[in-house]
C-alpha cells in the first residue's frame, strides 16, 4: 500500500480469524480509529467485512434481493387491493338497491303507499 510506514504494514497484514466488528478489530490495529481505516485504508475495511461475512458486494446483493422480493408483495398487494375496490362497488351498489327495496317495502307495510294490482280496462286496482 501507498504511504504506509512499517508499523502500519504490520497492522494491516493483522487480519482475523473469527468474526469481530470494525471498532475491536481497531484497537487490536494499534489502536487505529474504525474512521482512519475505513477512509484511509478501504482494502483492509474490505478484508475485515470479508472476514467477517459482509462483504461489501455480498451486503449489497443481500439488500437488492429483499428489494426485489419487497417490490413483488407490493405488486401483489396493488393487485389484489385493485381487486378488492371492484368488489367493493358492486357491494355498494347492491347494498344501495336493497336499501331502497327495504324502505319501499317499510312504506308499504306502514301502509303509507298503497299496492296496485294490474287492472283491466279501467286502470290499476288497489290490493285491499
Amino acid at each position: 500500500m501507498v504511504g504506509v510506514d512499517g508499523q502500519h504494514r504490520e497492522a494491516m497484514n493483522w487480519v482475523p480469524r473469527r468474526r469481530l466488528p470494525p471498532r475491536p478489530q481497531a484497537r487490536n490495529a494499534h489502536r487505529f480509529t474504525p474512521a482512519l481505516i475505513h477512509n484511509r485504508y478501504p482494502d483492509f475495511a474490505e478484508e475485515v467485512r470479508k472476514v467477517n461475512g459482509k462483504a461489501t458486494r455480498e451486503q449489497r446483493d443481500e439488500k437488492h434481493t429483499l428489494l426485489i422480493a419487497e417490490r413483488e408483495k407490493c405488486r401483489k398487494l396493488r393487485q389484489e387491493l385493485s381487486g378488492v375496490l371492484v368488489e367493493l362497488l358492486n357491494l355498494s351498489s347492491v347494498n344501495e338497491a336493497l336499501r331502497q327495496e327495504l324502505a319501499l317495502a317499510k312504506a308499504i307495510a306502514d301502509e303509507k303507499i298503497a299496492r296496485f294490482t294490474k287492472g283491466g280496462k279501467d286502470g290499476p286496482k288497489p290490493v285491499e
